[in-house]
């Protein structure tokens, strides 16, 4: 069953469309800027992808599928899959890949 899981995050890890990197700088986005509230769209979410001149569409389909439709999911379903995703424990949070897990 281990390695079955293992086959499963591989694929998992292999389709993600951004670094782990640009997910942490993502959500540390997002964090910040939800702080005015969520306006039920992916305005922060694609201004940040903007800004780092990332091409939006595959992402935006991608965040879709892993429950993020608005700023806001983002931050909490997507960053959840995220962290289960990277075997991140509850209480910790996802980290950059050069500051170690």
């Amino acid at each position: 069953m281990k390695k079955l899981e293992d086959e499963s995050v591989k694929m998992e890890l292999a389709r993600l469309p951004l670094t782990r990197d640009h997910l942490v700088d993502l959500f540390d986005y997002l964090d910040e800027a939800l702080s005015e509230g969520c306006d039920h769209k992916l305005t922060k979410t694609k201004e940040f992808l903007n800004s780092k001149g990332l091409s939006d569409s595959p992402i935006i389909n991608w965040l879709y599928a892993k429950g993020g439709g608005c700023d806001c999911e983002v931050l909490n379903n997507v960053e959840d899959f995220c962290m289960d995703l990277f075997g991140v424990k509850n209480g910790d949070r996802l980290t950059r890949s050069d500051e170690g897990q």
